[in-house]
């Protein structure tokens, strides 16, 4: 489903005009379907104004420092999704074609799990999701609640029955180890797994 988008912007002597106001189609994966992304904004320099309401652009999933994105993502349940190693890394080269940099910052010993140089505002605009943190600990985010994810190391899990739509504004910060070095990093220095549920 499409999502409309107005962008405002600048003439030519500074006055407030509508630049824009059109429509942003999802990107959807056929591996790990209903799983969709929608791109609304991005720009991977801070931005200054006046200007005409351009998209400064991005180039990839996750923001350097200072860089934004803006984007509305689907999460399809958990529930009854078993997939093959070889299911798995097709759904990732996917991941990689549709939105470049996802991927690489995902555990491929741990599922779901990653860490990006980002902080990640965030609000759920359906369904209900688990946000899960070191140590398998986690926190149920139902529709309306809303969310800061300070560049930890993070998962999304749907464990209900129906997909989970949630907006996200991230913004590029600067992270010393860098997330995506974690990704490489030996299993057993990784924080262990365990139940939790708040």
């Amino acid at each position: 489903m499409s999502t409309r988008r107005i962008v405002t912007g600048h003439d030519a002597h500074g006055r407030a005009v509508f630049a824009a106001d059109d429509s942003c189609d999802p990107l959807t994966f056929t591996i790990f379907d209903p799983f969709a992304f929608t791109k609304l904004w991005s720009g991977d320099v801070v931005p200054s104004f006046p200007n005409d309401g351009t998209q400064p652009g991005g180039h990839s999933f996750f923001p350097p420092p200072g860089g934004i994105r803006f984007f509305k993502m689907t999460v399809p349940p958990d529930s009854g999704r078993k997939f093959t190693p070889e299911q798995r890394l097709a759904g990732y080269t996917e991941s990689e074609s549709l939105v470049p940099g996802l991927a690489t910052h995902m555990e491929r010993n741990n599922p779901g799990l990653h860490t990006s140089d980002s902080i990640d505002f965030g609000y759920v605009i359906e369904g209900e999701i688990w946000l899960e943190l070191d140590g398998g600990v986690q926190k149920r985010l139902s529709a309306g609640d809303t969310f800061v994810q300070s560049a930890t190391r993070h998962a999304w899990r749907n464990k209900t029955n129906k997909p989970c739509t949630m907006l996200f504004v991230i913004v590029g910060v600067s992270r010393s180890p860098q997330g995506i070095s974690l990704v490489k990093r030996p299993a057993d220095q990784l924080a262990p797994q365990s139940a939790g549920d708040a």
